[in-house]
């Protein structure tokens, strides 16, 4: 390292669980970059995500927090202590950040302290993220376990923000529109074509009746509740230039009799465009930002990759799936499995389904894994080497069968929550650290090897600091996805130790259709796939982190001394029947 600042370049991908990764032990080469970066690198070899899903992940990643302080994670970084952009904008830092996700946003509070922020995630998400954000409310208000009255004081803000927010998408999207078709021109971003003054209008007409009579608009619009495809997304569906509109209607026609003589080729050439912007297109606009980095300041630069989350796509551009063949043929698998495969709208059923999504899963892998190579040449074949810090890490990890999921819910499983995380500052040499460090500790971590001081509130430490060193246990906390209605919805918490994992659920969530009923434990030594549950009342280790989940809950000002106490009483004892 150089007397002048480092320069950062962080790197997240979604769903990344590490006992998929070669890096990890895995026996099948997922990431070779990786391994040879591990080289000068320090590898944390038990890092986990408090939550399994991305709302809750970003929040500890970023503002070193835990998700349910601050009034739970539905607001994103908002109300919460400066997130690493900010802080290392307020350093001196040109800060730049690409985001492929909604929930690391302007619209969740994240981009604050980013000099510039590219968005390119698809404009139907933002209704998903409402929907999200008011699925149980809606539920319990269906179930008459709030008023109407109730329901509306939760409602109204979050209606209101996606009129405001979708407004907000469309004036950008017009502003960035050419440029994003030239970085990104095989995403649904710069795909679906819409109009955005036609959407805007769309929008508009909503707002009027949505003031005009809130609990009526809520009645015609969300009960029943909406999918993602739902409420506004169909309104607007049609709201394409007229060119889109054309070349969209030929498309589909050909494609229906293209069905017909190989049904195959035509389920692939119909996911031609995903959903999220690829891992090598993000490569090279990352590459590209190295390259026309202002020289008089240090850069601080994150990309987010999607690859490896469901679906599962490798390769890049709209013909990504002449590219998956080769992947699978590194990795082991054979070459004619079918892509397609991953498209399909039911979880898979039969043990070649499931082998099938899985080793697509790690074709994924393998292409993100090639296409963050690409970047580490750039900061290499441009001199940065010595002088940037390279932090990679996953924000949560993902299911495929193990426990009947097939994606990442709210589980606490050892694939949901243990993540790859690695940091590497110049030449060092590279070391494997067996703490239990989490995503809170990632943000404290990097400013640390950046010599910037950490933001006050900050609740995570240097993953080589004593601290992580001296951990026993580490807390995961959240609501079974949904927004947080901590009134009406049951907790969900876990606690792991370096040989065991404790689940504990206040009570099953309706949405919860994969767990079984009641606690679970485990001993990780003995059963590393957590299929032996060892739950019992009484054992000795139950009784040991029961208090640290009961300490937890007290410092959250939305549950009642009286709950917790409810929920922690001893059994009592059934009367015997006369007999």
């Amino acid at each position: 390292m150089t007397g002048a600042p480092p320069n950062v370049l962080l790197l997240t991908v979604d769903a990344w669980r590490a006992d998929r990764l070669s890096l990890y032990g895995y026996g099948r080469p997922t990431t070779p970059v990786l391994d040879r970066f591990a080289a000068n690198a320090t590898v944390c070899e038990r890092a986990f995500s408090l939550g399994s899903f991305t709302q809750v992940a970003c929040i500890q990643l970023f503002t070193s927090s835990r998700p349910m302080s601050y009034g739970g994670y539905d607001g994103g970084a908002a109300g919460r202590p400066d997130t690493l952009f900010k802080r290392f904008h307020d350093a001196g830092y040109r800060t730049w950040g690409l985001s492929t996700i909604h929930w690391v946003s302007p619209y969740y509070g994240y981009t604050e302290g980013l000099d510039e922020e590219i968005g390119v995630f698809h404009l139907n998400t933002l209704v998903g993220m409402a929907i999200t954000n008011l699925r149980d409310t809606m539920r319990v208000y269906h179930e008459k376990r709030i008023s109407a009255e109730d329901m509306l004081s939760t409602a109204v803000p979050v209606i209101r923000r996606l009129f405001g927010n979708v407004d907000d998408y469309c004036d950008r999207a017009r502003e960035n529109g050419p440029a994003y078709a030239a970085d990104f021109p095989d995403s649904k971003v710069v795909h679906d074509g819409y109009d955005e003054g036609k959407v805007k209008r769309v929008v508009a007409r909503h707002r009027a009746a949505f003031e005009a009579d809130a609990l009526a608009y809520v009645h015609e619009h969300l009960d029943p509740f909406p999918d993602a495809n739902g409420w506004m997304v169909a309104d607007w569906y049609y709201s394409r230039t007229p060119g889109k509109l054309i070349r969209e209607a030929a498309f589909r026609l050909t494609n229906r009799l293209l069905g017909f003589v190989d049904p195959r080729r035509a389920a692939l050439r119909a996911n031609r465009i995903r959903l999220a912007v690829d891992a090598h297109a993000i490569a090279r606009k990352v590459t590209r930002q190295l390259h026309n980095r202002d020289p008089d300041r240090p850069f601080f630069i994150w990309a987010h990759f999607k690859d490896t989350h469901r679906p599962y796509v490798s390769g890049p551009g709209r013909q990504w799936y002449k590219h998956t063949p080769a992947y699978l043929d590194a990795l082991g698998y054979a070459r004619d499995l079918d892509p397609a495969a991953v498209f399909r709208t039911e979880s898979p059923r039969t043990e070649e389904q499931w082998a099938t999504a899985s080793a697509l899963y790690d074709a994924a892998l393998r292409s993100t894994d090639e296409a963050m190579g690409r970047i580490l040449d750039a900061v290499e074949g441009l001199g940065l080497g010595d002088n940037t810090v390279v932090c990679i890490c996953g924000d949560h990890g993902e299911e495929i069968g193990e426990h009947g999921d097939y994606g990442h819910r709210c589980m606490p499983y050892e694939h949901n929550v243990r993540i790859p995380m690695l940091f590497r500052r110049g030449r060092e040499a590279g070391k494997r650290i067996d703490s239990l460090v989490t995503a809170l500790d990632w943000a404290p971590t990097i400013a640390a090897l950046a010599g910037v001081d950490p933001a006050p509130g900050w609740e995570g430490r240097p993953v080589t600091s004593d601290d992580a060193a001296r951990r026993d246990h580490v807390l995961f906390e959240t609501f079974c996805r949904g927004d947080c209605i901590f009134e009406h919805r049951p907790l969900y918490m876990s606690v792991r130790t370096r040989r065991h994992k404790y689940i504990w659920k206040e009570y099953r969530d309706p949405f919860d259709t994969f767990s079984p009923d009641g606690h679970e434990l485990y001993d990780l030594d003995a059963d590393p796939g957590e299929q032996d549950n060892l739950y019992r009342p009484d054992h000795p280790v139950v009784a040991d982190l029961n208090p640290v989940i009961v300490a937890r809950l007290r410092e959250i000002p939305e549950i009642s001394p009286a709950r917790i106490d409810a929920a922690f009483a001893p059994a009592r004892p059934q009367p015997v029947a006369a007999g």
